[in-house]
């Protein structure tokens, strides 16, 4: 670490389902998962393969033209390990970008009946997780190299 440089931290291969453009993605104001807050009952008519999409509306300062960007798309895939659904990017740029944070994010899926109980909003089943930033703290070595032999002793016979 150099004071007065800059790092941007970006995704590591295996961000989406096609890695291919992952490491040169930045994080920062990217969604970077969605988080599944309801149970697999609450989400009707879904079906794997369904996109969910993220919008943000603002309006133009001085016109005032109502703009809707895309913050995200994801498609909905079944975890047989969890029993519920979870969101997966189609490839890196899905993950969006120049996002502050998450509020005011809807969540759609236009291209299905896909819907979160009785109403169309996916606002009580999933939230996006925004990178607002990161830090890096420096690690002391003495410290790593005393908890790696400590998991070194404690694995054979504990």
């Amino acid at each position: 670490y150099l004071p007065g440089v800059a790092v941007q931290l970006t995704y590591g291969a295996g961000c989406a389902r096609s890695d291919e453009g992952c490491t040169a993605t930045p994080m920062a104001g990217s969604v970077t998962a969605v988080r599944v807050l309801a149970d697999a009952s609450s989400f009707w008519n879904c079906s794997a393969g369904d996109f969910v999409n993220g919008t943000i509306s603002t309006v133009t300062a001085g016109d005032g033209t109502l703009r809707v960007s895309k913050a995200f798309s994801g498609v909905l895939a079944w975890s047989n390990v969890d029993d519920t659904w979870v969101v997966e990017f189609p490839d890196a740029e899905s993950h969006g970008g120049g996002l502050a944070s998450a509020a005011g994010i809807t969540i759609t899926s236009p291209s299905s009946n896909c819907t979160c109980g009785p109403d169309a909003s996916f606002a009580r089943c999933l939230a996006p997780i925004v990178a607002c930033g990161g830090v890096l703290a420096p690690l002391p070595h003495a410290g790593v190299v005393h908890a790696i032999q400590r998991v070194a002793i404690l694995a054979p016979g504990e």
